[in-house]
């Protein structure tokens, strides 16, 4: 899957077939995550709507140094890309083990330097710092919940990306989001699944 000319996520695992691919799209940053085990190879709509945003995000912000925030990790796909795409640090989590043990294989994979992939439960976990960009791919359930820690982890300049949201209940969620002190300014549907683009209320 290409992604606004900058990203090609495939599922190609061996050394040898990555640098023939790689060879091939000199002007793209390959990422290889496998589909062994169903955490999210960037192709379901959600992870795909935020890869875009990213690459977008990205570019606003190159030759700035910016941080990302990966929450509900999966795969790891979207703390791998903001490293290519130019982040200087980037911390994920899941709460299923197996998840993050996949995720940090990836890690591996794509020779990441400066992403952190950990388990962590993000309804007990507290967050400590504030980060540049921020992704929360979680069901709408989990980010009613999440929504104040996540306006903690921003600052006046940050953004955020939400997705993991069912079109029949995207209303309901972003209006949670906006009562934690969210704006949302552009939102995606894409499907029956929904993500939208934030900052935080009353920065100018």
């Amino acid at each position: 899957m290409k992604v606004r000319g900058r990203l090609l996520v495939v599922a190609e695992k061996a050394k040898t077939k990555l640098k023939e691919i790689e060879k091939a799209h000199p002007k793209l940053q390959v990422i290889s995550i496998p589909a062994d085990m169903a955490f999210g190879t960037g192709h379901h709509a959600t992870t795909a709507t935020v890869l875009r945003m990213l690459v977008d995000y990205a570019k606003s912000k190159e030759g700035q140094p910016w941080t990302m925030l990966d929450l509900g990790t999966g795969s790891g796909v979207l703390a791998i890309a903001a490293e290519k795409l130019g982040a200087s640090e980037a911390w994920g989590c899941d709460f299923d083990d197996k998840a993050v043990r996949v995720a940090q294989e990836n890690l591996v994979r794509n020779r990441t330097q400066n992403v952190v992939i950990e388990e962590a439960d993000v309804l007990k976990w507290k967050p400590s710092r504030r980060w540049d960009c921020v992704a929360a791919n979680l069901f709408y359930d989990i980010l009613e919940d999440v929504f104040p820690k996540i306006v903690k982890s921003m600052s006046k300049h940050s953004i955020v990306f939400v997705s993991g949201i069912l079109r029949t209940q995207a209303d309901d969620c972003l209006k949670l989001g906006e009562k934690a002190g969210l704006v949302f300014e552009e939102v995606v549907i894409r499907g029956k699944w929904v993500t939208a683009r934030g900052r935080l209320a009353g920065r100018k």
